[in-house]
């Protein structure tokens, strides 16, 4: 049994770490043998290491959002794969920096109406920020960018 076996390229290639020994093969017959190759040792692990978070997301275990802490799953009450679960969160997640851009995408492109924020003043064609939530401290910078 190895220590590690990584497939690539739809399994042309396969590196294998066993018993402290780096070798590669190709189309399964003895290829390189890659003693003291620390990038593909290390990229072979990193590789495994992704590839098992992506099964994780896709296995029904819980998944939580780095920015706002908002936590799904498991598989029977999420129906979607957790990667199609977060990648929606995501794009409504009020706490992750995108919403921010999108919001101000969104208004520049003219598909949301600006809010009425609590602490400034919106006039017909002019809006005076507060300077105090992030929505005027958005506006006022994208106004200053924009001329």
């Amino acid at each position: 049994m190895s220590d590690l076996t990584c497939n690539v390229a739809d399994g042309k290639y396969t590196v294998i770490l066993e018993g402290g020994r780096l070798y590669a093969l190709r189309n399964g017959e003895p290829w390189q043998e890659l003693l003291g190759n620390k990038l593909v040792l290390c990229l072979a692990q990193e590789l495994e290491e992704a590839r098992g978070w992506v099964k994780d997301l896709h296995s029904g275990m819980y998944i939580n959002c780095v920015y706002c802490g908002h936590r799904y799953g498991p598989s029977e009450s999420t129906p979607a794969s957790m990667a199609d679960v977060l990648k929606a969160h995501v794009e409504q997640c009020p706490k992750h920096p995108m919403s921010a851009l999108r919001a101000i995408a969104q208004r520049l492109l003219g598909l949301v109406p600006p809010p009425q924020c609590a602490h400034g003043f919106e006039g017909q064609d002019t809006f005076f920020p507060c300077g105090k939530c992030e929505e005027c401290k958005a506006r006022a910078e994208m106004k200053e960018a924009v001329g």
